[in-house]
């Protein structure tokens, strides 16, 4: 059985998942909250499992709350309107999230699946990358890559390239790691910054930085020695990387 806090102040919404998730046996609700003080209390006290929160509360966010907790963490889930800053914000911090109006089902399963966080040092990092990226003026400048054995923070800038097959990403490094995260390459397509990163190759994205030329045969040759397939429709997207 997994107990439960809920951390929403929109009342019907709570109210919703309240009633939702009643209907389930193995499912314990230790408390619903509509504020971050609330939370706080009611978190430290039953120590949940798993973590239902909304990112607004009021006028604090969820990681008002985070900032206060000591380890363990119970599983976080976030749950959020369609704000694509608050999503993207998820995303550069790999946590899970779900949106609003909640999917019975995806709800369901999120919890199933949902276990014991990380270490307070790695999931706390993931909580500062995902914060400073949510706040309107600060670009971010890592990302981070969680696998099955590890969570790693990564900087733009130590990423050489990223190579794709079926849902799988390979980022490759430049100390020459590899890190195999499961999704697709569209999603770091869209957070890794485009005006840093070339996509040359439908399965390909480059860190411009590290580009050394271009050979006729029709890849790109990296400082690295690493060589990127350039596809015959993105070969003129690739030769203005040249010209500007």
């Amino acid at each position: 059985m997994k107990t439960i806090v809920i951390v929403e102040d929109e009342a019907n919404i709570r109210n919703d998942l309240l009633l939702l998730l009643r209907q389930y046996k193995d499912i314990e609700i230790a408390g619903a909250a509509d504020t971050v003080q609330r939370a706080l209390g009611m978190v430290q006290k039953k120590m949940p499992d798993v973590l239902l929160l909304d990112i607004q509360l009021g006028g604090q966010t969820a990681f008002d709350l985070l900032n206060e907790l000591e380890h363990p963490f119970p599983h976080l889930i976030f749950i959020t309107g369609y704000d694509q800053y608050a999503i993207k914000a998820i995303k550069y911090g790999a946590l899970d999230y779900l949106l609003k109006p909640v999917n019975e089902q995806e709800l369901i399963a999120a919890i199933t699946k949902a276990t014991v966080q990380p270490s307070s040092k790695e999931i706390r990092k993931s909580l500062q990358v995902a914060q400073a990226s949510l706040k309107m003026d600060h670009a971010p400048t890592e990302i981070v890559l969680r696998t099955q054995q590890t969570i790693d923070i990564v900087p733009f800038k130590d990423i050489l390239f990223c190579s794709s097959s079926g849902c799988y990403t390979t980022f490759h490094l430049q100390n020459r790691k590899l890190i195999v995260v499961s999704k697709p390459m569209k999603i770091y397509e869209e957070l890794l910054p485009e005006g840093s990163f070339l996509k040359p190759h439908q399965s390909y994205l480059v860190n411009r930085s590290f580009i050394k030329g271009y050979h006729r045969d029709g890849y790109l040759l990296l400082h690295s020695g690493d060589q990127v397939p350039v596809s015959v429709r993105k070969r003129e997207q690739v030769m203005s990387h040249f010209n500007r």
